[in-house]
């Protein structure tokens, strides 16, 4: 892809992202509105910048035949055509939402477009500096009529970015290290709010996040850590779910914030694991009518892929993010101290396991802009020197 038209891409991708956030994130009645076609439009922004990377590769060719051949070549293309493919059939065969179909092709598509994305410098700070404004208005604006986890997710977006956007003007602009210590009030801050709105989820996100932030080095350099770290983020947000079905057999409960800690989930998550193994290769789909709740709703992410799509599709899914994940901390542990971006990139590696984290008790993936945002942060290993 040519630099005008990875600007172009960019631009694209930074308008899109810009309506979601205020679409999401301003008020209930604009978010009313937007929230149901944020998944179409993370699909379009999706399709525009792989139009893009095929275009740009048989522009950049010698000939047709051999960009053909060399695209024939990409096995990751192919798991996502095919992981799309099956989840749209599946959602036919079984007379499902189609409208399913965007979520497990928005992951599918962010995990392969990903490891070629190169935002412009200028579109990165642009994004932290709009979660930094959106900061500003959710700390004069109580949001009550938000749920307490999704309160609680934007207050973690919001700090994540806000500290990015301070450690960029740290290393660009000379007497401004005091910023480190605003950074560590921006961090307590928002687990305090995670705190006050009883976001139990994000607030472990949270800690989380300050936990890898520390420990980052450590895990990046050991080839088993980062393997560990991994499996954690994909698979063991299937075994969170069996982790809490086995406490709610075995009766051990913990009261914390005012709530159990068995608050309904393991229900939830009981009865869609015994109606997926009903139909393991097609999925149950959208259209599932629950017993143990009001309304169709996994709280679990990658659950939801698997619950929803089926197994097929799960496996390029889970295949595609393992891979993105671990290339994310091996580009981390080569990077030297004496990086001038060394502490972004330390910011943003963390920031994007405990990411995926808060996915595990409540289903984000179907919450835009998070793709948009997990992006992002996954690029920001590719920060240029100056």
């Amino acid at each position: 892809m040519g630099e005008r038209e990875g600007n172009k891409t960019g631009l694209i991708f930074a308008a899109i992202l810009t309506v979601q956030t205020l679409g999401m994130f301003l008020t209930d009645g604009i978010h009313s509105v937007i929230a149901p076609l944020t998944s179409l439009m993370t699909f379009v922004c999706f399709g525009i910048m792989l139009a893009e990377k095929v275009f740009g590769n048989f522009r950049g060719s010698e000939s047709p035949g051999t960009a053909l051949a060399e695209f024939g070549k990409d096995h990751e293309f192919w798991i996502v055509a095919g992981g799309s493919i099956v989840a749209l059939l599946n959602l036919f065969l079984i007379g499902s939402n189609k409208g399913a179909f965007l979520t497990a092709a928005d992951v599918l598509l962010m995990t392969y477009l990903v490891k070629d994305f190169f935002p412009d410098e200028k579109i990165r700070f642009y994004v932290c500096a709009l979660y930094s404004a959106l900061l500003i208005w959710w700390y004069c604006t109580v949001r009550w009529y938000f749920n307490f986890n999704m309160t609680g997710f934007v207050f973690m977006l919001t700090a994540v970015f806000s500290i990015l956007l301070m450690e960029v003007v740290k290393k660009t602009h000379e007497g401004f290290e005091w910023l480190s210590f605003v950074q560590l009030i921006q961090f307590v801050v928002a687990f305090l709010l995670c705190l006050l709105y009883h976001s139990r989820c994000v607030m472990a996100g949270v800690l989380i996040l300050g936990l890898l932030y520390l420990m980052m080095p450590l895990i990046a350099s050991k080839k088993a850590l980062r393997i560990l770290l991994v499996f954690f983020a994909t698979v063991g947000s299937l075994l969170f779910t069996l982790m809490y079905m086995l406490m709610d057999r075995l009766d051990i409960n913990i009261t914390f914030l005012y709530k159990d800690i068995l608050s309904g989930r393991q229900d939830i998550w009981k009865e869609l694991w015994e109606a997926f193994l009903q139909m393991p290769l097609t999925g149950i789909g959208s259209s599932y009518q629950m017993k143990s709740f009001f309304m169709f709703e996994v709280h679990n992410g990658l659950f939801d892929i698997l619950a929803v799509h089926g197994i097929i599709v799960f496996c390029c899914v889970i295949y595609l993010l393992i891979k993105r994940l671990y290339e994310v901390l091996t580009a981390f542990s080569v990077c030297s101290g004496d990086d001038m971006w060394y502490n972004y990139r330390r910011i943003c590696a963390s920031a994007v396991f405990a990411i995926l984290f808060t996915s595990f008790f409540e289903n984000f993936f179907i919450n835009s802009p998070y793709l948009l945002l997990l992006m992002v942060l996954m690029s920001g290993m590719k920060m240029k020197e100056k």
